[in-house]
């Protein structure tokens, strides 16, 4: 549980940080809000897939995996894919 508070703030701190330095605003805010939709799904209805952390299977008493496709970088290319849409039709 630990791992998983660590993890999800530490993801979240620096996207944060990134937005107040003003850069990739848009995108990055875009990627804070399916991030924690993604966290919100994979906790609350139990979808391993979109969580940051989920027990290892190897070690499950006190191993954990990291999901940083599945939770981390798909969300950014999600992000990243509405903001050129965006920019292409507003031109």
């Amino acid at each position: 549980m630990f791992s998983t508070i660590i993890s999800i703030s530490a993801t979240l701190l620096i996207s944060i940080i990134y937005i107040k330095k003003k850069y990739f605003v848009r995108v990055l805010t875009i990627f804070v809000f399916l991030y924690v939709i993604g966290q919100i799904i994979g906790y609350g209805f139990n979808v391993d897939i979109l969580k940051a952390v989920i027990p290892s299977s190897s070690h499950p008493e006190s191993g954990v995996a990291y999901q940083v496709i599945t939770s981390s970088v798909f969300p950014l290319l999600i992000a990243l894919i509405i903001d050129y849409s965006y920019k292409s039709l507003k031109k």
